[in-house]
Order: structure tokens, then sequence, then C-alpha cells
């Protein structure tokens, strides 16, 4: 597992800087080294799910705050076309309605977005244990977590990743055996360096025992939770570690076909959580208004059919194109119009 993490850094290092219409978070100090180049996070907030939308969508306001995560990561592979699956039952309510050991949930309300900083290391630990018990059920969910990378200077051997917004935690989260499978280009990794992870837990532990030939001292041989990394982007926290399921178990059922027109250049000019109830109602008036401004081409979509973006959002475009030069062009004429576009490759 060591070998994997430590060759993280070139991967996290061929990152874009990118943003959203809204400002990036504060990039590392070339001072502070075994930092990664932050990419901008994105404010997590969910809600209920959308109500339904029209499968037709026709033109804009500016990005919608409250939007959740990053919008675009590289290095994913576009999944194959899969086949309907049947529904699949929703364990996030019943990993939370009972705990792994069967006892009632200490927090009801676990499903819902929670920030480690913040809400306490038992109250967000028991929202990790009971996605833990998804997995192990075989209901696990898409999720996103703050990662963090050992940093120099810990009195312990001790494995390198965890769930964590900082390299130095006085009290790190659940460790992990990271898993970039999914991913294209070379696995890699620095010390000290934070990132959010998009994947799935998958139910199974690995052991990495560190302890002296002695078999001492105990506490350092550890339990780590495997976690598959579809897709992540290297960030500083400052406040904003929230860990969140994104997809639940039922939406990985549903069967969303990706773009297959080759047409991958993305010219973005807003995005929308799934989850908040209006989020579809709102693209629906983004494109009303970029079709009004003469945008013919613009269209609103699940960003799953784009499988180099996260997961849940709408996002609003003014147009897709399959070469950069014509993206660039797109991209002028959007700024022109008093848009803030950004060009993302989705797929």
């Amino acid at each position: 597992m060591n070998t994997r993490i430590l060759n993280l850094a070139a991967a996290l290092h061929c990152l874009p800087a990118l943003a959203l219409a809204q400002p990036p978070l504060p990039t590392v100090p070339p001072s502070r080294p075994g930092r990664l180049a932050s990419v901008p996070a994105m404010p997590a907030t969910v809600a209920t799910q959308p109500a339904s939308s029209p499968a037709s969508t026709v033109g804009l306001a500016q990005p919608a705050s409250g939007a959740a995560a990053p919008l675009l990561v590289p290095h994913t592979k576009a999944p194959e076309p899969k086949a309907p699956k049947p529904a699949v039952p929703d364990a996030s309510a019943a990993a939370t309605a009972k705990g792994s050991d069967g006892a009632a949930p200490a927090h009801p309300e676990a499903a819902a977005p929670i920030n480690i900083e913040s809400a306490g290391y038992e109250r967000w630990t028991a929202w990790f244990d009971a996605r833990k018990a998804a997995a192990k059920a075989g209901h696990g969910e898409l999720i996103r977590l703050p990662v963090a990378l050992r940093g120099q200077g810990w009195g312990c051997q001790c494995p390198s990743a965890y769930v964590g917004a900082s390299a130095n935690e006085a009290v790190p989260g659940p460790w992990l055996s990271l898993n970039f499978k999914n991913l294209d280009g070379p696995e890699a990794g620095v010390e000290g360096a934070t990132f959010l992870a998009e994947g799935r837990l998958t139910g199974a532990t690995e052991q990495e025992d560190l302890r002296n030939e002695d078999g001492e001292p105990e506490e350092w041989l550890y339990t780590l939770q495997v976690f598959e990394v579809e897709r992540f982007a290297a960030t500083d926290f400052d406040g904003d570690a929230i860990a969140r399921v994104v997809l639940t178990a039922a939406e990985l059922a549903e069967v969303v076909v990706p773009f297959a027109d080759g047409r991958s250049k993305l010219v973005v000019v807003a995005r929308f959580d799934r989850r908040q109830a209006d989020a579809l109602a709102k693209a629906d008036a983004e494109v009303v208004r970029l079709k009004a401004a003469g945008f013919s081409e613009a269209e609103h979509f699940d960003s799953r059919r784009s499988p180099r973006l996260f997961a849940g959002q709408e996002v609003v475009v003014v147009g897709r194109t399959a070469d950069s030069a014509s993206a660039k062009a797109l991209l002028a004429r959007a700024k022109q119009a008093g848009l803030k576009p950004k060009v993302y490759s989705g797929f």
C-alpha cells in the first residue's frame, strides 16, 4: 500500500488549478514543501433529491452558490456502458438506522454531509462507520472524503493515508488503503498531501503490521479500510473538509448513458448540486437565458454523463465542442456576453 501512496505526487501535480466562476482556495506557499497545488473546492450543501425536469433542456444566470465539490478531475477512465441493473435498496437509511454492532445510531442524520473539522471526532467517525456498514452489507455508496497523507515528524510508525483535513492531525481519522486502479497515469503520493477523493469503500480491510520484530508496540498493527478512488482533486482544507454521500446504492444502480459524440470540450458556465430540490429548475432557467442570448447549443446534463467530472452535479454549458480551437472560440464569445465560462475536457 505504501508503494502506491508514495507514488501519488506525479498525478496530483498534474491536476490543473480549476475554478467555476468562484474564487479558488488559497494555494500553498512555495516555502511549504511536501504539499500539493490547490484546486478549487465548492461548498458542500445537500438537501433533497431534485424534482423531475423536462427531458429537453432549453438556455443563464450566474453560477449558483452552494454547489458541491470540484467539477473536474483529470486522469479518470470513461466507464463502459452497462446494461440496466435491477434496483438495489438504498442502504443509507438502514446503515444509519442501525450501527454495525446492531445498536441504535448515535447520530440519525449521519447520511447527510458532515464537516469533519467541526462535527467532532466521535460524530463524524460514526458517519464513516455507517458508510462501512453499507459497504459490508453489499449496498455501497459513492462517497467523497477529505484525505490526508501523514506528514513528517510523527512519533509512530503509521500508515500513510487516512480520512482527515490535515497532514498533522492530533487524532487521525480511519486509516485507508487507497486503490487508484480506475485512474489513468501513474499512482502518486507525497508526504503531507491533502486532497478530496471520490470513490467507494469496498467493505474489505487490509492489515499493515509496522510493529518491531518482538511484536511491539501492539498498537502499530493497523487495520485499513480499502477505498477505491475514482476521482480526486488536490486541495488545502480551510474549515470546509466535507465528507458526503454523493450517490446512494439505488442511484448507483441507475443507468446514465455517457456522452459518445466526441464533443468532449465543455464550456461550462454553471453547476448545481443535484440534491438541491430546485437544481434542475435552475439549470433549465440557465439554459433558457443562454438560448435567448444566442447560444443555441446550450444544454445542461447530469455530470455522470461525463466521467471526468465529479458526480452529483447538474452542469450547464454554452456548448460542447470536439476540438480545443472551437472551444476557445466559444469561450471568448461567452466572455464577451458577460459570462464567466471555463473549458474542461469532460471525457
